[in-house]
Protein backbone atom coordinates (compact mmCIF):
# COMPACT_ATOMS: atom_id res chain seq x y z
CA UNK A 1 0.00 0.00 0.00
CA UNK A 2 1.11 3.74 -1.06
CA UNK A 3 2.39 5.96 1.84
CA UNK A 4 -0.35 8.48 3.90
CA UNK A 5 0.75 11.86 2.96
CA UNK A 6 -0.16 13.89 6.09
CA UNK A 7 -0.20 17.09 7.49
CA UNK A 8 0.29 18.76 10.68
CA UNK A 9 -2.09 21.73 11.65
CA UNK A 10 -1.69 23.44 15.34
CA UNK A 11 -0.70 26.30 16.56
CA UNK A 12 1.79 25.20 18.96
CA UNK A 13 5.32 24.09 17.50
CA UNK A 14 5.93 22.08 20.48
CA UNK A 15 3.04 20.12 19.96
CA UNK A 16 3.31 19.36 16.15
CA UNK A 17 7.27 18.61 16.38
CA UNK A 18 6.04 16.24 19.12
CA UNK A 19 3.54 14.67 16.77
CA UNK A 20 6.22 14.75 14.18
CA UNK A 21 8.45 12.93 15.85
CA UNK A 22 6.43 10.30 17.18
CA UNK A 23 5.00 9.58 13.98
CA UNK A 24 8.74 9.44 11.99
CA UNK A 25 9.65 7.14 14.89
CA UNK A 26 7.09 4.84 14.89
CA UNK A 27 5.40 5.05 11.44
CA UNK A 28 6.96 4.89 8.57
CA UNK A 29 3.80 4.26 6.29
CA UNK A 30 3.33 8.09 7.20
CA UNK A 31 4.34 10.32 4.54
CA UNK A 32 4.78 13.96 6.38
CA UNK A 33 4.42 16.69 4.22
CA UNK A 34 4.06 19.68 5.83
CA UNK A 35 3.07 21.67 9.40
CA UNK A 36 1.30 24.45 9.91
CA UNK A 37 0.86 27.06 12.44
CA UNK A 38 -2.64 28.05 11.99
CA UNK A 39 -6.56 27.93 10.32
CA UNK A 40 -4.76 30.31 7.06
CA UNK A 41 -1.35 28.63 6.36
CA UNK A 42 -3.52 25.37 6.92
CA UNK A 43 -5.68 26.02 4.42
CA UNK A 44 -2.93 27.00 2.03
CA UNK A 45 -0.90 23.77 2.60
CA UNK A 46 -3.71 21.26 2.25
CA UNK A 47 -4.73 23.45 -1.40
CA UNK A 48 -1.21 23.11 -2.36
CA UNK A 49 -0.21 19.70 -1.17
CA UNK A 50 -3.44 17.87 -1.14
CA UNK A 51 -2.64 15.34 1.86
CA UNK A 52 -4.79 12.05 2.71
CA UNK A 53 -4.52 12.73 6.32
CA UNK A 54 -4.77 16.44 8.22
CA UNK A 55 -4.07 15.63 12.43
CA UNK A 56 -5.87 19.16 13.02
CA UNK A 57 -5.79 21.09 16.39
CA UNK A 58 -9.16 22.80 17.41
CA UNK A 59 -8.10 25.95 19.08
CA UNK A 60 -5.72 28.21 17.43
CA UNK A 61 -4.62 31.91 17.73
CA UNK A 62 -6.70 32.41 14.13
CA UNK A 63 -9.69 30.53 14.37
CA UNK A 64 -10.35 27.21 15.13
CA UNK A 65 -9.89 23.59 13.31
CA UNK A 66 -13.66 23.92 12.30
CA UNK A 67 -13.03 27.44 10.84
CA UNK A 68 -10.32 25.67 8.59
CA UNK A 69 -12.46 22.93 7.39
CA UNK A 70 -15.61 25.31 6.36
CA UNK A 71 -13.20 27.10 4.18
CA UNK A 72 -13.55 23.81 1.83
CA UNK A 73 -16.36 23.56 -0.51
CA UNK A 74 -15.81 19.52 -0.57
CA UNK A 75 -13.43 18.04 2.15
CA UNK A 76 -11.24 15.00 0.31
CA UNK A 77 -9.09 14.20 2.91
CA UNK A 78 -9.89 12.39 6.28
CA UNK A 79 -8.95 14.30 9.74
CA UNK A 80 -8.16 13.34 13.16
CA UNK A 81 -8.71 15.93 15.63
CA UNK A 82 -5.48 16.74 18.02
CA UNK A 83 -6.14 18.81 20.85
CA UNK A 84 -6.16 19.30 24.26
CA UNK A 85 -10.10 19.57 24.51
CA UNK A 86 -12.26 16.91 24.88
CA UNK A 87 -15.10 19.10 24.59
CA UNK A 88 -15.74 19.34 21.37
CA UNK A 89 -16.26 15.57 20.70
CA UNK A 90 -19.70 15.55 19.18
CA UNK A 91 -18.93 18.85 16.87
CA UNK A 92 -15.96 17.24 15.57
CA UNK A 93 -18.23 14.19 14.89
CA UNK A 94 -20.50 16.35 13.07
CA UNK A 95 -17.65 17.11 10.61
CA UNK A 96 -16.97 13.54 9.71
CA UNK A 97 -13.78 13.13 11.97
CA UNK A 98 -11.81 10.09 11.33
CA UNK A 99 -10.57 10.34 14.70
CA UNK A 100 -9.80 12.46 17.76
CA UNK A 101 -6.80 12.08 19.66
CA UNK A 102 -6.04 14.04 22.98
CA UNK A 103 -2.81 15.85 23.63
CA UNK A 104 -0.27 14.69 24.79
CA UNK A 105 -0.41 12.08 22.27
CA UNK A 106 -1.10 8.52 23.35
CA UNK A 107 1.19 6.23 21.13
CA UNK A 108 -1.04 3.51 21.45
CA UNK A 109 -4.29 5.42 20.65
CA UNK A 110 -2.16 6.72 17.60
CA UNK A 111 -0.97 3.56 16.24
CA UNK A 112 -4.66 2.05 16.75
CA UNK A 113 -6.45 5.26 15.13
CA UNK A 114 -3.57 4.84 11.84
CA UNK A 115 -4.44 1.04 11.73
CA UNK A 116 -8.16 2.14 11.54
CA UNK A 117 -7.16 4.50 8.81
CA UNK A 118 -5.13 1.92 6.31
CA UNK A 119 -8.23 -0.30 6.94
CA UNK A 120 -10.85 2.46 5.84
CA UNK A 121 -7.84 2.68 2.95
CA UNK A 122 -8.92 -1.16 1.42
CA UNK A 123 -12.35 -0.68 1.55
CA UNK A 124 -13.23 -0.98 5.45
CA UNK A 125 -14.79 1.86 6.22
CA UNK A 126 -17.73 1.02 8.35
CA UNK A 127 -16.74 4.08 10.97
CA UNK A 128 -18.87 6.76 9.32
CA UNK A 129 -22.18 5.09 9.27
CA UNK A 130 -21.14 4.11 13.52
CA UNK A 131 -20.59 7.92 14.00
CA UNK A 132 -23.43 9.19 11.61
CA UNK A 133 -25.92 6.17 14.05
CA UNK A 134 -24.49 7.91 16.95
CA UNK A 135 -25.16 11.63 16.04
CA UNK A 136 -28.81 10.25 15.49
CA UNK A 137 -28.63 8.30 18.35
CA UNK A 138 -27.88 11.55 20.38
CA UNK A 139 -30.28 14.06 18.68
CA UNK A 140 -33.07 11.79 19.79
CA UNK A 141 -32.92 12.66 23.27
CA UNK A 142 -34.64 9.52 25.01
CA UNK A 143 -32.93 8.32 27.16
CA UNK A 144 -33.92 4.37 26.36
CA UNK A 145 -32.46 5.11 23.40
CA UNK A 146 -28.84 6.46 23.95
CA UNK A 147 -25.66 4.60 22.61
CA UNK A 148 -22.25 5.00 23.65
CA UNK A 149 -19.14 4.60 21.39
CA UNK A 150 -16.96 2.16 22.69
CA UNK A 151 -13.24 1.89 21.18
CA UNK A 152 -11.34 -1.49 21.34
CA UNK A 153 -8.04 -2.39 19.66
CA UNK A 154 -10.24 -4.20 16.79
CA UNK A 155 -12.81 -2.08 16.60
CA UNK A 156 -15.61 0.56 17.42
CA UNK A 157 -18.88 -0.56 18.97
CA UNK A 158 -22.40 1.15 19.37
CA UNK A 159 -23.68 -0.08 22.19
CA UNK A 160 -27.08 1.15 23.85
CA UNK A 161 -26.32 2.67 27.35
CA UNK A 162 -29.37 0.51 28.19
CA UNK A 163 -27.40 -2.56 27.39
CA UNK A 164 -24.51 -1.89 29.96
CA UNK A 165 -24.44 -4.25 33.21
CA UNK A 166 -21.04 -2.77 34.24
CA UNK A 167 -17.75 -1.64 33.73
CA UNK A 168 -14.20 -2.60 35.62
CA UNK A 169 -11.52 -0.96 35.70
CA UNK A 170 -8.20 -2.57 35.00
CA UNK A 171 -5.09 -0.41 34.99
CA UNK A 172 -5.25 2.44 32.13
CA UNK A 173 -7.58 0.25 30.57
CA UNK A 174 -11.43 -0.61 31.59
CA UNK A 175 -13.69 -3.93 30.68
CA UNK A 176 -16.91 -3.35 30.04
CA UNK A 177 -19.69 -5.90 30.61
CA UNK A 178 -22.85 -5.91 28.08
CA UNK A 179 -25.89 -7.95 27.35
CA UNK A 180 -25.78 -8.53 24.19
CA UNK A 181 -22.12 -9.43 22.73
CA UNK A 182 -18.99 -10.49 25.20
CA UNK A 183 -16.86 -8.09 27.39
CA UNK A 184 -15.10 -5.52 25.83
CA UNK A 185 -11.46 -3.81 26.65
CA UNK A 186 -11.59 -0.75 26.26
CA UNK A 187 -8.52 1.99 26.17
CA UNK A 188 -9.96 4.21 28.89
CA UNK A 189 -9.97 4.24 32.43
CA UNK A 190 -13.52 3.70 33.58
CA UNK A 191 -13.47 7.69 35.01
CA UNK A 192 -13.05 8.53 31.15
CA UNK A 193 -16.64 7.05 30.93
Amino acid sequence: MDRIKALIVDDEKTARDGLAAIISREHPEIELAGQAGGVEEGYRQIAELNPELVFLDIMMGDGSGFDLLKKFEKINFKVIFFTAFDDYTLEAIRFSAFDYLLKPVNTRELKDALQRFNESRSGNDDLKIKMQAFISNFNEGAKSKKKIVLKTTDSIYLVPVTEIIRCEAYNNYSWVYTSNQPKLLISKTAEAF
